[in-house]
C-alpha cells in the first residue's frame, strides 16, 4: 500500500506544475496558520487503486476546492491528470471486488446491487436492480452462479438463465412457538369442552391442521435458523454448498458507551453523538456457527474443544 502511494505522489508532482509550484513554496509555520483549516496545505490526492489492466492509477482529487473530491486518473507512463466524468465512472469496475478462478471477471456490489465485469472485454453488466441491498457477492464452486446476501438471507443466481433461489435465512431472536396445550386440569377441560360443544371451533381448528400439513408437504420450504441475540458479521457458503459459516456478534454487548454532547446542530437543541465504550471495558461476544443444510442442523464451534488450544509453545530460533 505505501508503494502504491509513493508511485502515486510522484507521478502527480511530475505531472502537475501547478502542483509543485504551490508545493516548492515556501510557508511561514505559526500556531495560526496551523490551528486554521488544512486548506492551506493544498489538496492531496487519497485512495488510489489500479486499473484491470495496471495501465492507470485511479485516485480521489480536489484541487478545485469543491465540495468534495472527485475521481482522477493517470497513466503509469506519467503526464496530466485527468478528470474521470461522472457518466464514464459508471462503466468502471469497483476498486474492490472478488474474481473467478481464470481471473477474466470480477464481481463486485455497488450501491446495493451487484456487478460483474469483464476483463477482456471490458464490459460492465448488472445482474440485479432492486430496492434491496445485495452485499458479499461470491462465485459458486462451479462459477455458474453467484452466491450473494441481503441482510440474513442467502441467494443463489445463475448466471445462464438469471433464476434466483434463496438458500437460507438467519434471524435474530427466537422462533415464535405454536401455542401449546394447556397443562393446567381446569383450562385443559374448558378447551376440550368448548371444541366439542362448539361445531364450529372444532371444525376450523381441524381444517388448520389439514392447510398446514398439506403445505408442509407440497412446498420446498427455504430454511429459517435463529441465533439467539446476535446479529450477522459474515455468512459464507461451503463450496460444496452442504455449509454455510455464520460470524456472529452479540447485539447488546461491549461495555457502556460514552456520551458526546453535539451543541452545534439543524434543530437548535443539543442532540447526543454515539460514541465508543471506555478503554478496558467489556466485550461484545462473538461466535462461530454453522448451519448444516443437508441435516437440518445449526450449531456452535468451540474452540476449547481443539487439541491443545490452550498449549503455550516455547519460542524457537530458526538458524
Amino acid at each position: 500500500m505505501k508503494v502504491k502511494y509513493v508511485i502515486l505522489t510522484l507521478l502527480i508532482l511530475t505531472a502537475s506544475p501547478v502542483l509543485s509550484q504551490s508545493t516548492a513554496t515556501q510557508l511561514s509555520l505559526d500556531v495560526k496558520t496551523i490551528m486554521q483549516d488544512p486548506a492551506w496545505i493544498g489538496s492531496q490526492p487519497s485512495r488510489p487503486y489500479w486499473s484491470e489492466d495496471g495501465k492507470t492509477i485511479y485516485f480521489y482529487w480536489n484541487p478545485e476546492n469543491a465540495d468534495a473530491d472527485s475521481l482522477y486518473r493517470i497513466g503509469i507512463g506519467g503526464g496530466e491528470p485527468e478528470k474521470v466524468s461522472l457518466r464514464e465512472q459508471k462503466s468502471l469496475p469497483a476498486s474492490s471486488g472478488v474474481y473467478d478462478r481464470s481471473y477474466t471477471r470480477k464481481l463486485f456490489s455497488r450501491n446495493g446491487d451487484i456487478f460483474i465485469y469483464d476483463l477482456k472485454k471490458k464490459k460492465l453488466r448488472r445482474l440485479m436492480k432492486t430496492t434491496d441491498a445485495e452485499t458479499s457477492p461470491r462465485f459458486s464452486h462451479d462459477e455458474k452462479s453467484v452466491i450473494y446476501r441481503v441482510g440474513g438471507k442467502l441467494y443463489r443466481y445463475s448466471l445462464r438463465d438469471g433464476t434466483i433461489t434463496q438458500i437460507v435465512e438467519i434471524k435474530s431472536g427466537k422462533k415464535k412457538e405454536e401455542p401449546k396445550e394447556p397443562k393446567d386440569p381446569a383450562e385443559k377441560f374448558v378447551r376440550s369442552e368448548q371444541l366439542s360443544l362448539i361445531e364450529v371451533l372444532a371444525e376450523r381448528t381441524a381444517k388448520k391442521e389439514r392447510a398446514k400439513k398439506a403445505r408442509e408437504a407440497g412446498s420446498d420450504k427455504v430454511p429459517v435458523y435463529y441465533v439467539g441475540p446476535f446479529s450477522i458479521m459474515q455468512m459464507q457458503l461451503s463450496p460444496d454448498g452442504r455449509y454455510v459459516t455464520l460470524n456472529l456478534r452479540e447485539k447488546k454487548g461491549g461495555g457502556k458507551r460514552t456520551i458526546v454532547p453535539n451543541y452545534v446542530t439543524e434543530s437548535g437543541y443539543t442532540e447526543d453523538i454515539p460514541s465508543r465504550s471506555k478503554v478496558g471495558g467489556k466485550q461484545a461476544k462473538t461466535k462461530l456457527m454453522i448451519v448444516d443444510l443437508q441435516a437440518d442442523t445449526l450449531f456452535t464451534v468451540k474452540p476449547d474443544d481443539l487439541p491443545e488450544i490452550f498449549t503455550i509453545r516455547p519460542y524457537t530460533t530458526v538458524s
